[in-house]
């Protein structure tokens, strides 16, 4: 699979002035080709997408995830284990910062996330469009965002099952206080964060790999980056994570989000253009390696 573009050019001029007879007549200078009909270039947008899907692979695992996330999800409420009362002291100091609750955090976690998740959706549309893109590309793009998303989420909810964390904020609560509730026992770690981070990520490496020559995909690493930071401290403020659990949650999260478009990215493809040019010829070789 493709790792980056990369341009190969071989020049082969076959000089005639010393095989050429004295009376020869030399040809006439080639006039310049006009820049956009130059084979030597290639576009700076993929207009077929950069992924290319294969069904028989992807729609199992599209739908594997998809299973196990939601089996995972209905069945924690009996494999959870339940572990508090437990105390506040008992945490290293940098988790403390975690303990109490902000409801207003935990409500913006909430609209941030949701966001974040539809973000794609549109941008990577704007994108086609204003490109002049093919719109079967744009399908392909969110059939491989949402895979990733859906990994991501099935591997989370496994380990946040096996893990059983008790979350922060139902740390140094009394005995019968509210500590039956499943959730609350899923604190490792941070599925907002890490979803965050998959989508965006996976985004970024599309735009990245549609614009390749594009300074701006830069640009959209960051505010992936940015975004799900951003959720994450959110979370250490609601006291429903602890700081170790939104940073394992990012890295993870990135981690899915590059590895699945990768996994997609178009076979290598080579490509031959011969252009005359006085006295010889010039042969472009331009593929992905």
């Amino acid at each position: 699979m493709a790792k980056k573009l990369a341009h190969i050019l071989v020049l082969l001029a076959a000089g005639l002035a010393g095989s050429r007879p004295a009376h020869a007549v030399a040809p006439p200078e080639a006039e310049p080709r006009p820049l956009g009909e130059r084979p030597l270039e290639l576009p700076s947008t993929l207009r077929d997408g950069p992924y290319e899907l294969s069904w028989s692979v992807d729609l199992p695992i599209f739908l594997g995830s998809a299973a196990l996330w939601s089996t995972m999800f209905v069945l924690r409420d009996g494999e959870v284990r339940r572990t508090c009362p437990c105390s506040g002291d008992d945490l290293p100091g940098f988790e403390r910062i975690a303990l109490g609750r902000s409801s207003a955090a935990d409500t913006v976690s909430d609209v941030m996330v949701g966001a974040a998740l539809a973000a794609p959706l549109l941008l990577d549309a704007l994108d086609v469009s204003r490109s002049g893109a093919s719109w079967q590309g744009y399908w392909e793009d969110m059939v491989v965002v949402a895979e990733a998303l859906l990994a991501n989420g099935a591997i989370n909810e496994v380990v946040k099952t096996a893990a059983s964390r008790p979350r922060p904020r139902i740390h140094d609560l009394p005995a019968g206080a509210g500590l039956s509730n499943a959730d609350d026992y899923t604190s490792f770690y941070s599925a907002h964060t890490s979803n965050t981070f998959a989508v965006g990520m996976a985004y970024a490496f599309t735009y990245a790999h549609r614009h390749p020559d594009d300074p701006m995909r830069w640009a959209v690493y960051g505010g992936a980056v940015a975004v799900g930071a951003g959720v994450g401290a959110l979370r250490v403020a609601a006291g429903a994570h602890f700081p170790s659990d939104v940073i394992v949650g990012g890295l993870a999260g990135a981690a899915i989000g590059t590895i699945v478009p990768w996994l997609h990215l178009r076979s290598p493809a080579t490509n031959l253009a011969v252009a005359p040019t006085e006295g010889g010829a010039l042969v472009a070789i331009s593929g992905q390696l």
